[in-house]
């Protein structure tokens, strides 16, 4: 019975990915005034909006310095055009899922990685024999279209 909820759940968090909108941007992403006085102080929250997850895992408190730290490493595998498709598409999608824990602001770049990637872990893994991970390409394909 364990084993028939696991694909139930990552079906539902599929679903809530690709149905949830993405919040409102966040004033935070618009560029500084030059007048700013005195110092800045920057918050690991402001190097999330400002896209250096690393950054942001060096000064964040725990637990949420691992979570920016597995943000930066999926994102930088799965952005990154020397990955192969099948891998790309797994650590896109996992960086999507940490994208929502600080609040998706990054959602729209990510899912158009997964559309761009997508199809090409599929051709990939029916070359390299994976049908079942095939299948699994081909349902984020037809999730989140071309």
């Amino acid at each position: 019975m364990e084993r028939a909820q696991l694909p139930i759940a990552i079906w539902v968090l599929a679903l809530f990915t690709v149905l949830v909108p993405a919040p409102a941007r966040h004033p935070a992403l618009l560029p500084p005034t030059v007048d700013c006085p005195g110092p800045v102080h920057i918050t690991a929250d402001k190097y999330y909006l400002m896209g250096d997850f690393e950054q942001a895992a060096a000064i964040a408190p725990s637990p949420d310095n691992e979570l920016y730290a597995q943000l930066a490493r999926a994102w930088a595998t799965g952005m990154d055009p020397t990955t192969r498709p099948s891998d790309a598409l797994i650590a896109l999608r996992e960086a999507a899922k940490l994208d929502i824990v600080f609040g998706g602001v990054w959602a729209d770049k990510l899912l158009a990685k997964q559309r761009q990637i997508a199809p090409l872990a599929v051709h990939e893994l029916i070359a390299n024999g994976d049908r079942e991970g095939a299948e699994a390409a081909q349902h984020v394909v037809d999730t989140l279209g071309e």
